[in-house]
């Protein structure tokens, strides 16, 4: 049914708690742009982040309760998630957040430019695993922010930038 859709919007879907069950197959969506969804644990399971191999661009924006976007592995695995196409995640208001993927699995973003990370007071690290992104130069705390922030690599800079803002929030 869903494994045709290109671009997935969804907004204010309150008692929505995870896309993952009820679309597993999303193999051609290269948008998907979720906001306002209160009810929202994670985003996805592994596996369907796995089917997720054309996205470009996602957006993550005023879901109180997502605590992350890729739910860890159902049953333990580390897994290797790759995103070949995806150049643009924003990721926004997420007061819940505490990090991208708890799970260690490697995540692969060969052509990643632009991280913009906004009021997302719990995130502490991007993921429980390696995040590999050749291409990524900073990550940035707003959407008008030209320069942004650089660690070295995209785990250390979201732990850097929590580390400086931690005052803000608490």
């Amino acid at each position: 049914m869903f494994k045709h859709i290109e671009t997935l919007e969804i907004w204010g879907c309150g008692s929505l708690i995870s896309l993952a069950p009820s679309v597993s197959s999303l193999g051609n969506l290269s948008h998907l742009d979720v906001w306002k969804c209160e009810g929202l644990l994670n985003l996805v399971t592994s596996s369907t982040a796995q089917s997720m191999r054309h996205l470009t661009k996602l957006r993550i924006r005023e879901c109180e309760m997502v605590e992350e976007i890729v739910a860890g592995g159902e049953d333990g695995r580390e897994d290797q998630i790759t995103w070949d196409n995806l150049k643009s995640l924003e990721l926004r208001c997420l007061a819940s957040l505490t990090c991208f993927s708890r799970a260690n699995h490697t995540f692969k973003f060969p052509d990643l430019e632009e991280v913009i990370v906004t009021r997302c007071p719990e995130m502490k690290a991007f993921s429980g695993g390696v995040s590999i992104t050749p291409k990524l130069k900073s990550v940035k705390l707003a959407v008008g922010d030209a320069k942004g922030c650089w660690k070295g690599d995209l785990n250390t800079t979201i732990q850097q930038l929590c580390a400086e803002l931690v005052s803000v929030y608490h």
